[in-house]
């Protein structure tokens, strides 16, 4: 998973789902350059309100800024 400017994923914590919008659901982190480590978090509601367009996932984190997620599945390579 890539998340708005082109940093991969790192890490993911999956709180579930409990049937109130306002839960935490899941959090995204990554660290950049230089070892600082960002994260956002999505409420049920954001996952509830998500856009899927193709493998990007267009939805507002837990502050209201727009994220867009992008999800990729390798495949092995052949040598």
């Amino acid at each position: 998973m890539v998340v708005d400017d082109g940093a991969s994923v790192e890490r993911r914590t999956i709180f579930g789902i409990h049937g109130d919008p306002d839960n935490l659901a899941v959090r995204f982190e990554w660290s950049d350059e230089v070892g600082y480590v960002w994260e956002v978090d999505f409420t049920e509601q954001s996952l509830n309100e998500a856009k899927i367009e193709g493998n990007r996932i267009r939805m507002s984190d837990s502050l209201g800024e727009e994220v867009i997620v992008t999800v990729f599945q390798l495949e092995p390579a052949s040598v």
